[in-house]
């Protein structure tokens, strides 16, 4: 797994502020209803990004130059409503 993470701290607390990090990764457990609901918001902003004509186009040209089917934005969107805690948990 790779992790990019942006920390404002002094040079001597990074090891500490790492180490931390780590500790909250390992011991993260998601719960059914946090998954589902951070789920439905992520659906939910990429939907409302849609809503102009001049996005829904931007969207469309963005999955042609990555050579996926029209409409693959819109699929990949409502598997998002299939994830559980158990999927989580396997990342």
């Amino acid at each position: 797994m790779r992790l990019q993470v942006t920390m404002t701290t002094r040079r001597e607390n990074l090891d500490k502020a790492l180490d931390g990090l780590r500790a909250e990764i390992v011991g993260f457990t998601p719960k059914e209803d946090e998954v589902r609901r951070a789920a439905t918001a992520m659906r939910g902003r990429m939907l409302m990004r849609r809503l102009t004509r001049l996005n829904q186009a931007y969207f469309y040209g963005l999955e042609r130059l990555n050579d996926r089917p029209s409409g693959d934005t819109l699929r990949r969107l409502d598997a998002l409503t299939k994830v559980d805690a158990a999927a989580v948990r396997k990342v």
